[in-house]
């Protein structure tokens, strides 16, 4: 089928077939095409309040993403060599240095046979360290660096990121003896940051006499967006990336009335953001799978009992990303789409500016055109059907002044067949 999307600035198109649950019969699977129509734009302030903001298509729009973004691109996974101390080789901890005065080894957990830990002793405040090489100049990119860790003896130690002389995701964490500690630290290299290298840093205590166990030691590049091809969304989505400058109550409101909710306590990654699609209620909605792949075939054949790919408890919420927590915590539960020329406002704890802008006045629509198989199959006889069209996104990134929104239109693909599609509009008024 031939896609025709608008092309005014900012805008990127994307026409997907996928599935969804009846909304009025929710053990039912439905076939759906999908259009995607994306705009990116630059939040625009007059004088030195953030709260009057205007939005102008960014001329470097943002794609259509057909698959979840990471920070740094082709960075998966966790980035540290041997971070559960699992590996020895020649009798040294594979991808460890110490300077001299420390010493590392590696010793079996005494409370989980199997399990291996890095014990670290020597000299206070001496340095083991892990350098991690990346294709690209760091600057702009986040990280966060987490681990866990306890001692023989109550202390304190010093672990970071570094590149050069700048560093990041510092975590000065008191340890205690008589359980883990868990420590997480995420941050943002400054774009002057030209280095391609990044020196995991941990350290012995910070005074002679306790020994320090390490575990479980990572550093990862943070999904900063998920992808934008969710066949339907059946509520809205709004999600603030960054943003974290502050600790207390933030919440969002569109219109005059709330939407979001959370207390920040100085250790989050984003105020508002991507919901687990793996933990928690979202990662529940997807359902419950057989234990037997083949149960669930990710095919839709014309064949009697048709193969259902979606389970018959998968709830559409779960392909809706907004924070669930923060949800509950305004005292709603569900978040309804968006509309055109909606007042958006994050209001922050203390003397922290608020932010505040208003969404454009676009009015979205789309159509699909179909043969229907009768007389000839030129454009004068193909038939036309509307496709309504939701605002169902919004991800704003503050502290680059910027924000897109996505609107979703679908339909019921089976009701035609799949030869029988010519073309699909979408434009923008």
């Amino acid at each position: 089928m031939e896609t025709v999307f608008t092309t005014d600035a900012g805008y990127a198109g994307f026409l997907l077939v996928g599935f969804r649950k009846i909304p009025a019969a929710p053990t039912e699977t439905q076939r759906v095409g999908t259009a995607v129509l994306k705009r990116t734009y630059d939040v625009q302030f007059t004088g030195v309040s953030t709260l009057n903001g205007t939005l102008t298509p960014a001329e470097d729009a943002l794609p259509v993403f057909v698959q979840d973004q990471r920070d740094m691109e082709e960075q998966t996974g966790n980035l540290v060599m041997n971070g559960d101390f699992e590996t020895v080789q020649d009798g040294h901890l594979v991808g460890w240095q110490a300077e001299s005065g420390a010493n590392i080894g590696q010793v079996e957990e005494p409370s989980s046979a199997g399990n291996h830990l890095m014990q670290v002793t020597g000299d206070p405040e001496r340095r083991i360290t892990q350098t991690i090489s990346f294709p690209a100049p760091l600057g702009g990119h986040e990280f966060a660096l987490l681990f866990t860790a306890w001692a023989t003896a109550v202390t304190s130690v010093t672990a970071q990121l570094e590149v050069g002389g700048t560093t990041l995701c510092t975590i000065n964490a008191t340890l205690e003896t008589t359980e883990k500690g868990h420590y997480i630290a995420r941050g943002q290299w400054p774009a002057s940051v030209a280095g391609t290298e990044m020196v995991v840093v941990l350290e012995t205590a910070d005074s002679a006499g306790p020994t320090v166990f390490y575990d479980d030691v990572t550093v990862f590049s943070l999904i900063r967006y998920e992808h934008d091809l969710a066949p339907f969304k059946p509520e809205g989505d709004v999600v603030v990336l960054d943003f974290v400058d502050v600790t207390g109550q933030c919440s969002l409101w569109v219109d005059g009335a709330l939407r979001l909710r959370r207390t920040l306590g100085g250790d989050e990654f984003h105020m508002f953001g991507w919901a687990s699609r793996s933990e928690g209620e979202r990662g529940d909605q997807v359902g419950t799978f057989s234990d037997n792949p083949a149960a669930y075939p990710p095919e839709w054949p014309p064949s009697i009992p048709l193969k259902d790919p979606l389970v018959d408890d998968f709830d559409n919420r779960f392909y809706n990303g907004y924070d669930r927590e923060a949800l509950q915590e305004a005292g709603l539960s569900q978040l309804p789409y968006l509309g055109a020329s909606d007042l958006i406002r994050i209001v922050r704890p203390g003397p922290s500016d608020d932010y505040a802008f208003r969404l454009g006045s676009e009015t979205i629509t789309a159509h699909y055109e179909f043969y229907s198989g009768t007389g000839p199959d030129r454009e004068s006889y193909w038939q036309r059907r509307s496709v309504p069209v939701n605002l169902d996104t919004l991800v704003i990134e503050p502290e680059q002044n910027r924000c897109y929104t996505v609107w979703r239109g679908l339909w019921n693909y089976d009701d035609h067949p799949e030869d029988a599609y010519r073309r699909l509009v979408v434009t923008a008024t």
